[in-house]
């Protein structure tokens, strides 16, 4: 590809307080360029330089006495490198390679020196770059390696634009889809008309009079498992030109509190440390969104009111995906009735949408190609994976090694077996309550650190029981990978099917499907066949008809009211590869969700994660992995 810009240099400054850390880094970085120059990428001339190291000494005083002990001295330090790549041609691969690198702890700030071209020399598919717009894309490319270069695919986004060209993706939308976009596309042009509007004259003396920023409503998206809520989020994302933030609601969460927690140990004085944590985020940026709004920790719920109502007062947008219409959050939580007053705010400043589509999770699952090999597997242990680890990637045993990884600046943790971007866990690991375990706390630190995780003994669960500590950590862990475009090799000690056990639709099918005879009955079967006749055929097995026609329903294509004979085939030919343990190319499901408003939270959110397990099998789901971490 021929670039639509010359760029002469490109300069990446990294700064660590952790020596050790800087010195993996650079290593990691050299590692990378030495690999894509061996793939032949055109990443141009790379230079190293070492920084000395800043030193700074800083005297306070403990209290307002001034006595001497009260007098307290403090070194910091800061080491520094600076990374040049001249005339580099693939600035993707340049940037991957650099932001694929960076250890925890290692901030990276990047500048750009582009070359102009003259009048006398005009080439093709080039185009003249202004001093403004270089300084647009240069600011555009510095926010995202400075504040989100952990999220690495909204940072190959950014570096999109640079290129000038757009690919022409083509999505077929649903109906409820298509609704739902209408409504993001009016919030866009919302958007765009608010913010001239805050930029006028007399704009400052108006919000003082009116004491707070108005804005346009935002939108809560919320559906059954698989329904392309996230996919129209990120749509809207992308094409939206203001100040945003894209993140998982519990990550968001997670950083508010820790937010909280500062302002209150540094400010005592201040009546609310919350306000102060809402103006840091309304000044940052105008819009959030925020994928998967699920609120089960009662220290977030209790704080969602206050944290709101500020933010929509400052004039922030929200536009959130969630499982969940907003009456059922949290629901049957402790101490539910102070999270309540939080759900009319929410409806006040968003347009709530009901999405139902098919689940594309399963769509893409049945559509997809081959498996290169096989990710889920029974009763596998972990040096098992090791030793196939180890042997693929021609390595030896003994080059997988424990690792520490910073979660907090107070709290570090020690990784048994990890190599390079890779990390191995039996999953008591996850579920230890020994002081060093990898807690939940953990997963959002171990996904910037690694691309692929193998876990093994992954034990069955129970949906029917409440507050089940070890499913909590499961779901949110597959959250969080899934969120990440992570690639997951488990292994479990049920059939993965199985491994929430009997519950809802999985129940009911797992009982049609015990006597149901595929050679005889496939023989009398209809070749279009209405809910009546599959209820009369499932009353033979002493199924009711309320669980015949929940069943019925859950094997239907989208926009269709009859069940093809073919179908309900491949669905019980899938089903009994399943029960082996096996995944096969042609594969056809039920949908697990059937958006039954009686089901339990549990089974909600087991439905999902089984969506999202099946879809990180996909060669869809893997190729976008190979792409983003390459």
């Amino acid at each position: 590809m021929i670039n639509t810009y010359s760029l002469r240099r490109l300069s990446v400054e990294l700064s660590t307080p952790l020596k050790y850390d800087l010195t993996r880094t650079v290593n990691e970085i050299k590692k990378a360029f030495e690999q894509a120059k061996q793939q032949e990428k055109r990443v141009g001339t790379v230079e190293y330089e070492y920084t000395p190291r800043k030193r700074w000494r800083v005297t306070y005083l403990k209290s307002r006495f001034k006595h001497r002990k009260a007098i307290r001295h403090y070194v910091f330090e800061q080491y520094n490198y600076k990374v040049s790549v001249f005339s580099p041609e693939e600035v993707e691969t340049v940037i991957t390679s650099i932001l694929g690198s960076l250890s925890t702890s290692v901030q990276a700030r990047c500048t750009f020196t582009w070359n102009y071209e003259n009048g006398e020399e005009e080439r093709k598919n080039k185009v003249k770059i202004t001093n403004e717009e270089n300084k647009i894309e240069e600011s555009i490319i510095n926010k995202l390696i400075n504040k989100i270069k952990k999220e690495k695919e909204k940072i190959m986004i950014g570096i999109g634009r640079l290129y000038r060209f757009q690919k022409n993706v083509r999505v077929n939308l649903t109906e409820s889809q298509q609704l739902l976009r209408e409504k993001l596309d009016r919030l866009t042009k919302e958007l765009s008309t608010a913010a001239e509007e805050n930029k006028g004259t007399f704009s400052f003396f108006k919000k003082r009079r009116e004491g707070e920023q108005k804005s346009p409503k935002g939108v809560y998206i919320y559906g059954g498992v698989g329904q392309g809520k996230t996919m129209m989020m990120d749509m809207f994302y992308e094409k939206v030109e203001t100040t945003k933030h894209r993140i998982h609601f519990h990550e968001f969460m997670i950083q508010v509190q820790k937010k909280l927690h500062e302002n209150r140990n540094s400010s005592g004085s201040v009546s609310s440390p919350l306000s102060g944590v809402c103006s840091e985020i309304a000044r940052e940026y105008r819009l959030l969104c925020l994928d998967e709004f699920h609120v089960t920790h009662i220290s977030d719920a209790m704080i969602l009111k206050e944290l709101f109502t500020n933010l929509f007062k400052m004039g922030l947008v929200l536009v959130c995906t969630s499982n969940r219409a907003p009456e059922e959050l949290y629901k049957n939580g402790l101490n539910r009735d102070r999270f309540l007053p939080f759900i009319p705010i929410l409806y006040k400043h968003c347009e709530v949408f009901n999405l139902n589509s098919e689940d594309f999770r399963q769509k893409i699952v049945s559509e997809s190609t081959k498996l290169d090999k096989q990710l889920f597997f029974l009763e596998k242990n972990i040096e098992d994976f090791m030793e196939e680890y180890a042997r693929e990637n021609e390595i030896s045993k003994e080059e997988i090694r424990p690792m520490k990884l910073q979660v907090t600046p107070l709290r570090s943790i020690l990784l048994k077996r990890t190599h390079g971007k890779v990390a191995f866990f039996e999953f008591s690991d996850f579920s230890s309550t020994k002081r060093g375990a990898v807690g939940t706390d953990s997963f959002i630190e171990m996904s910037s650190s690694f691309h692929t995780l193998y876990v093994s003994k992954v034990p069955q669960f129970d949906t029917n029981v409440q507050n089940n500590n070890q499913l909590k950590i499961f779901i949110q862990l597959i959250d969080i990978l899934y969120e990440k475009n992570m690639k997951l090799i488990l292994s479990t000690e049920k059939p993965i099917i199985f491994m929430f056990g009997l519950f809802g639709i999985v129940k009911l099918f797992d009982e049609f499907y015990n006597n149901f005879k595929e050679e005889e009955q496939m023989l009398d079967l209809k070749a279009s066949i209405q809910m009546e006749d599959f209820i009369e055929i499932a009353s033979k097995y002493k199924m009711n008809s309320s669980d015949s026609a929940k069943l019925f329903n859950s094997m239907l294509l989208p926009n269709e009211d009859t069940l093809t004979a073919q179908r309900l085939y491949n669905i019980v030919k899938t089903y009994s590869d399943l029960r082996r343990g096996e995944i096969t190319k042609d594969f056809t499901l039920y949908k697990f969700d059937t958006s039954e408003e009686n089901i339990n939270e549990e089974e909600f959110q087991c439905s999902r994660t089984l969506s999202r397990l099946f879809h990180m099998s996909t060669s869809d789901y893997l190729e976008k992995h190979k792409q983003l971490y390459k």
